[in-house]
C-alpha cells in the first residue's frame, strides 16, 4: 500500500512539474512574441512557444488520466508512463535549443532563464515518470518490465538514444569510433526487437534508422540542388558508406533477429 501511494505522489510531482513548465512558457511568451526581432512581431516564434503550451498540456491531461487510472483498478500501464516520458524528454530537448538561441540576448535575458527552467521541469519530469514505473513492483516484476513495452515504443527509445550518437560521427577525432558505436547500437537493437517481435521489422527499421534515412536523403537533396557548394564532412565517399551500410546491417539484423525469433514461436 506505501509503495503504492509512493508511485502516485511520484506520478503527481512529474504532473506538477509538466504544468509548471506550461506557465513557465507563457510567462516568456509575451516578451518572444514582442521582443526578439526588430520593429517587428516574431509570429515564428510565438507560434512554436503556443505549440510547447498545447502539447504540455496534453501530455498533463494524459498524465492525469493514466493517474486516475491506476488510482482506481491498479494495473499496471507501462506504455503509458513510459511514452509520456518520451514524449517530455523530447520536448525538452527540441526547445533546449530555443533556450540556447535567446542567451545572448540581453534585453530579455529573463526569456532564456525560463525556458531553460522550463526544459529542467520536463527532463525532471520525464525522470520521475521513468521511475515511477520500477515503482511498487517485485524483484520478477522489474525484470519483465521492458518485455511489456510493445516494439515501436522500443524503436521509439532506439531513435531517442541514436540522435546523440550521430552527433558524435561528425565530431573530428573520433569520427571513426562515433560511426562504429552508432552502427553497433542500431544493429545490435534491430536484431534483439524483432527477435521478440518477427512481425515488426518494417517500422521497427523504419523508425530505428530514422536518423540515417533523413541523412542519406539530405546527402541526395544536397547532391540535386547543391553540386558545387556541398560541405565536404556532410558529403564524403565514407560518409555514404557509412550511412549506406549501417542501413544494410540494420536490415539484415532485422531479418535474422525475426527469423530466429519465428522458430522460437514455433
Amino acid at each position: 500500500m506505501e509503495k503504492s501511494q509512493m508511485k502516485e505522489k511520484v506520478s503527481v510531482i512529474a504532473a506538477g512539474l509538466i504544468l509548471l513548465s506550461v506557465l513557465l512558457m507563457i510567462i516568456v511568451l509575451p516578451g518572444i512574441y514582442t521582443k526578439t526581432l526588430e520593429y517587428k512581431n516574431n509570429i515564428g516564434a510565438g507560434i512554436g512557444i503556443l505549440l510547447a503550451i498545447m502539447f504540455r498540456l496534453l501530455l498533463f491531461f494524459w498524465y492525469r488520466s493514466v493517474i486516475k487510472k491506476n488510482r482506481r483498478d491498479g494495473k499496471r500501464r507501462v506504455t503509458g508512463y513510459l511514452l509520456i516520458a518520451i514524449f517530455l524528454f523530447i520536448l525538452g530537448t527540441i526547445y533546449s535549443d530555443g533556450a540556447f538561441s535567446y542567451l545572448n540576448n540581453y534585453d530579455i535575458l529573463y526569456v532564456s532563464r525560463l525556458m531553460f527552467a522550463s526544459v529542467f521541469c520536463d527532463l525532471i519530469a520525464a525522470i520521475l515518470t521513468f521511475v515511477a514505473i520500477f515503482i511498487n513492483r517485485k524483484r520478477e516484476e522489474e525484470k519483465s518490465v521492458f518485455a511489456e513495452i510493445p516494439a515501436w515504443a522500443l524503436a521509439l527509445i532506439v531513435f531517442i538514444v541514436s540522435v546523440p550518437l550521430s552527433f558524435t560521427t561528425y565530431i573530428p577525432g573520433i569520427e571513426l569510433t562515433g560511426m562504429i558505436l552508432y552502427c553497433v547500437a542500431i544493429v545490435t537493437a534491430c536484431f534483439f526487437i524483432c527477435r521478440k517481435y518477427p512481425q515488426s521489422v518494417w517500422y521497427t527499421l523504419l523508425i530505428s534508422n530514422a536518423v540515417g534515412i533523413l541523412a542519406i536523403i539530405q546527402m541526395i537533396l544536397l547532391t540535386v540542388l547543391k553540386p558545387d557548394n556541398v560541405p565536404g564532412q556532410f558529403m564524403s565517399a565514407g560518409r555514404w558508406i557509412f550511412w549506406i551500410c549501417c542501413l544494410l546491417l540494420s536490415i539484415s539484423g532485422a531479418i535474422v533477429g525475426a527469423k530466429i525469433g519465428r522458430r522460437k514461436v514455433i
